[in-house]
């Protein structure tokens, strides 16, 4: 049996950006077509599969337009442990950006009362074909703080005489590039046993760990949500999961817009330098500009590069010096990354600095001015506040006169 894997697809990303609020359906449009063309037999979604908790309508109708134009509406199976399903299933669970509490509804739910899909939560679904049986099972994404507790609490068990594949959505310490106890919960070795296939959402950069439970599969989103040098590595796909054999084969999205990640470090150079700089760069990006036509609609993906500024800038330098609009395209679209340091600036931030040093002790000379004079009985003899403005001005001897004055009268 061929299962297709196809995760964190984040329909509803970049909504309000006329340009970028294509791709999510456009990359998701053609990993179902690869899933359909490799005769899958179903599709299992780990998650993530909106942006938002709480999708617009446009985000709604739009997916609503791709599932029907592609998979169209379910005969889904009752929820029940003794059922099989045999029509062409997409099996879900909630991701973290899905995530709402128990006493509402999620997107997810709204799917499933469509009839697109068939949400799993705790409890598995069996599929079956000639005679060949695979168990999905599924815990939807939950807050990192509670997963391992409510992981140990739903005890999965694989099903007997049948294939069986387990979907989270969690972070896991292996994969994250600190610890900290609040980040993540899980390790791989908390991972139920005796499954076939472990499938994890919720990464966007694909992997596939053999680890001594079995395989762990990270197959990563079909959109590139945040341009990090790591991820541009590989490209957005999908996996198809031999369950006879337990082979995995990635199979690549055809049509994807191209990324490019450049860095520039100033050193102690001017704003026409730098400008000089970003023009270079985006004239060496050799771009090739696609196009997509979907919901009726030709979409054109131009490039994307992103350009990282850091190091020190000279004394004048504004950050709206510098703007993506300076540098416009016809064919690629321009992010700038500012963190550039000014030595004006260093020297406004010391100046600063000491500006609140001598507040802070100013202060605390003040509490203890006050205290001596009440400890001496001169508290109520004169204004102690009235002298310290004095002294603020370093007007001594108009304050030496007036504590002398207040003192002999």
């Amino acid at each position: 049996m061929k299962i297709a894997i196809i995760s964190d697809t984040h329909f509803g990303f970049k909504e309000k950006d006329s340009e970028l609020c294509w791709d999510c359906y456009i990359n998701a449009y053609q990993a179902f077509e690869l899933a359909l063309k490799n005769k899958a037999d179903a599709i299992i979604m780990p998650g993530d599969i909106f942006d938002s908790e709480i999708p617009t309508q446009e985000t709604f109708e739009r997916t609503f337009s791709l599932l029907n134009t592609l998979i169209g509406q379910q005969e889904l199976a009752p929820k029940n442990k003794d059922k099989t399903i045999t029509a062409l299933p997409i099996v879900v669970i909630a991701g973290t950006h899905e995530f709402r509490g128990k006493d509402y509804k999620g997107p997810i739910d709204v799917l499933e009362s469509a009839k697109y899909i068939y949400k799993l939560e705790k409890e598995f679904l069996i599929i079956e074909r000639d005679n060949e049986r695979v168990a999905i099972h599924g815990m939807k994404g939950v807050p990192e703080k509670v997963a391992k507790d409510l992981l140990i609490k739903l005890d999965f068990k694989p099903v007997e005489n049948a294939k069986n594949i387990i979907m989270l959505h969690q972070s896991f310490k292996e994969f994250l590039p600190f610890d900290d106890e609040m980040v993540a919960t899980l390790k791989l070795e908390d991972l139920p046993k005796g499954f076939d296939l472990y499938v994890n959402g919720h990464i966007h950069l694909s992997n596939i760990i053999d680890t001594e439970y079995g395989k762990f599969l990270l197959p990563g989103s079909t959109i590139l949500t945040q341009i990090k040098k790591k991820e541009l590595e590989k490209p957005k796909g999908i996996y198809i999961y031999e369950s006879n054999t337990n082979a995995l084969e990635f199979l690549k999205i055809p049509i994807q817009r191209e990324y490019f990640l450049k860095e520039i470090n100033a050193k102690d150079e001017t704003k026409e330098q730098i400008r000089e700089k970003i023009k270079q760069t985006v004239n060496e990006t050799i771009t090739k500009e696609r196009e997509f036509e979907i919901f009726d609609k030709k979409v054109a993906l131009k490039s994307i590069l992103k350009i990282k500024l850091s190091g020190t800038v000279k004394a004048g330098y504004k950050q709206s010096d510098v703007s993506e609009k300076d540098f416009s395209s016809s064919n690629l679209i321009l992010i700038i990354e500012k963190d550039l340091d000014s030595k004006e600036l260093e020297e406004k931030i010391k100046e600063i600095d000491i500006a609140k040093e001598k507040e802070i002790a100013l202060k605390q000379s003040t509490e203890v001015f006050i205290k001596n004079l009440e400890a001496a009985g001169f508290k109520k003899t004169f204004n102690p506040e009235e002298v310290l403005e004095l002294l603020r001005n370093n007007d001594l001897e108009k304050a030496t006169e007036t504590i002398l004055k207040k003192t002999t009268n």
